[in-house]
């Protein structure tokens, strides 16, 4: 998976971000803010976890934020347990038209990354030689998916106290995912020994990004 224009108009949007954030002269901002997001507890897009973030300021323009996210879940429904994921972030941030402790607009570089695994019940058919020769067993299937993602993000933060603030934001950018399906995983009889694989999927896609955070502000 190389996409030499993706890593080159990133590379050129850092080098900017760099530039334009450390030519500015320094004044008073938070250096260090931790970060919640409210909606991953509920994100039945992916898989709900409770995420935790921490930005720190680098210069007056300049902020690098950390995200990581746990899953709370073992299982949904009947057919799915063991599940088992985290997510986690990086994003570089320029911000524009500072005011300290009140509102800021930014632009941000964010690649972001997810895997979770759990088993899956279902049924297995087996084909005989004729009709009266198939059969359907119960199967347990092993499934893994990760996620890989990259986006351009603009957002807009406002404070509305010393201590609190929220972030909200949009972006765009691309999105590539794996799964991987294996089987049999358990509880398979012993005497069926043929007709199993291991089954992959990818998908490059366009990454539509929506969000809030709340901050507080710890530095």
């Amino acid at each position: 998976m190389k996409c030499p224009g993706l890593y080159s108009i990133a590379s050129l949007f850092i080098l900017f971000f760099s530039v334009s954030g450390f030519s500015q002269d320094s004044a008073q901002y938070d250096k260090l803010v931790l970060k919640i997001n409210p909606l991953s507890v509920i994100d039945i897009g992916s898989f709900p976890t409770i995420q935790l973030g921490v930005e720190a300021r680098l210069t007056h323009r300049l902020a690098l934020e950390f995200d990581y996210a746990h899953s709370y879940i073992s299982h949904i429904g009947k057919d799915i347990y063991n599940l088992k994921g985290y997510k986690s972030s990086l994003e570089l941030r320029r911000y524009f038209n500072q005011r300290p402790n009140k509102r800021n607009y930014y632009l941000a570089l964010r690649v972001f990354f997810s895997e979770r695994s759990y088993t899956d019940k279902g049924t297995l058919n087996v084909w005989g030689d004729t009709l009266d020769n198939d059969s359907t067993y119960e199967a347990a299937y092993h499934v893994r998916k990760t996620v890989f993602t990259s986006s351009l993000i603009a957002g807009y933060e406002r404070h509305f106290s010393k201590r609190f603030s929220f972030d909200l934001f949009v972006g765009l950018g691309y999105r590539g995912r794996r799964v991987f399906k294996s089987y049999p995983h358990e509880n398979m009889h012993a005497h069926i020994d043929s007709g199993f694989y291991i089954f992959n999927e990818n998908w490059d896609l366009y990454n539509l990004v929506l969000g809030i955070k709340f901050g507080f502000k710890l530095i």
